[in-house]
């Protein structure tokens, strides 16, 4: 079984990338069993800094679990890929 990852409708080079690479791709409105979303913030450079891992829920369920958020503003695909490996050992 593929794993399914949550990515923003319009970073086609990571999602292009990732589907390549065998994981399942969906849109970040419908998470259910997402293991990761990666979207973009708009936070570059010191904005971004000193914020902690942030965590959205990846199921609409009352007691659901939370899949780690990859911020891809001002990242390649590559990029993104390599900080998904680092979540996903």
């Amino acid at each position: 079984m593929a794993r399914k990852i949550a990515v923003q409708e319009n970073l086609t080079e990571v999602r292009d990338k990732l589907a390549r690479m065998g994981y399942e791709v969906v849109h970040p409105s419908n998470p259910a069993g997402a293991e990761a979303f990666i979207i973009t913030t708009g936070l570059t450079g010191g904005e971004a800094e000193g914020q902690g891992p942030t965590y959205l829920p990846a199921r609409p369920l009352a007691h659901a679990p939370y899949a780690p958020v990859i911020d891809a503003t001002d990242k390649d695909a590559d990029q993104v890929v390599a900080e998904l490996k680092k979540l996903m050992l």
